[in-house]
């Protein structure tokens, strides 16, 4: 009876350990559920890290050089047009080295605000080829200025190179204000209408342009007299071209002597000018000039050029 005691409560003890150890398992079943829901936040943290890198890459794109350039461009051409209205302001003539200083001083206030850009990174690989033609010319304008006040160059070559670089740089800003968000003040509307004429006459030929205009150039002129007891000189032309030009000036060349045709042996008298405001394709317009100096010949030779 003793022995079947201890039996029974050996019995009661074994089931009672096994209880323990059931709940005791279940509570570590628990905590390794823990253990995922910890492993699935710890995941989201990945997951949201990896998300950031990816708005970082994105948020890199705005390191491109492009908008900063347009920004500086518009800056340095506005700061240079500053400086050049000022100048013309002035009926000052001014000499050659006078003027080589003016061109210094222009061509290194826009490289000062531009700075180098080849070697910055462009989205858009058209616009860096602009930007760095551009730049290129304003270094080769700034090279010609200092080789002109060097004497290491003449008056005449200085002019025909100059002009070619010049040419240059304004077929890269049309191409740029066309094509791309290039800002500019409408106070300014003047200068960038002398960056569409330049480019339009390149195109069409400056030469066949100026041939146009001394066509039969008397056939359409008449002199009169002003009140005032000036001269009007009024010459009708046609624009030959397909472009619309806004405020080109065309200057009109007085000779009297001979009369030559190439007009060498006659005595320059003075140069007028005309600005014509809006000028359409096959549009005719009457260029008007007035003339303050008396002349010594009923027609003297005259010649137009632009």
């Amino acid at each position: 009876m003793k022995k079947r005691i201890v039996k029974l409560w050996t019995i009661c003890l074994s089931i009672s350990c096994l209880v323990g150890c059931g709940a005791n398992s279940v509570s570590t079943g628990s905590e390794a559920t823990s253990s995922v829901s910890a492993g699935s936040e710890t995941a989201s943290s990945v997951e949201s890290t990896s998300n950031t890198s990816s708005e970082g890459s994105e948020e890199g794109t705005e390191e491109y050089y492009d908008a900063v350039f347009l920004d500086k461009l518009s800056e340095g051409l506005q700061a240079r047009w500053d400086l050049i209205n000022h100048e013309e302001d002035s009926e000052n003539e001014i000499t050659f080295e006078e003027r080589l200083t003016n061109d210094e001083k222009y061509v290194g206030t826009e490289l000062d605000i531009l700075g180098e850009c080849r070697d910055k990174v462009f989205e858009d690989p058209t616009l860096q080829e602009y930007a760095i033609t551009y730049t290129n010319g304003l270094k080769t304008q700034k090279e010609l200025v200092e080789k002109a006040l060097a004497k290491e160059i003449d008056e005449e070559t200085f002019y025909d190179k100059w002009y070619d670089a010049y040419s240059k740089r304004y077929e890269q800003i049309y191409n740029i204000y066309n094509d791309y968000d290039l800002k500019i003040d409408s106070k300014y509307v003047s200068n960038l209408n002398a960056v569409f004429n330049t480019v339009y006459l390149d195109r069409y030929g400056r030469s066949a342009f100026v041939d146009n205009l001394n066509y039969s150039i008397m056939d359409g002129t008449v002199v009169e007299s002003s009140n005032d007891g000036l001269d009007i000189i009024k010459v009708t032309r046609t624009n030959p071209t397909e472009y619309e030009f806004k405020d080109l000036t065309i200057y009109l060349h007085i000779y009297e002597g001979k009369g030559t045709e190439d007009y060498e042996d006659d005595e320059f008298k003075e140069v007028l000018r005309y600005t014509v405001g809006s000028w359409k394709p096959g549009e005719e317009v009457q260029l008007t000039f007035k003339r303050e100096l008396p002349t010594d010949e009923e027609d003297p030779f005259i010649f137009l050029d632009i």
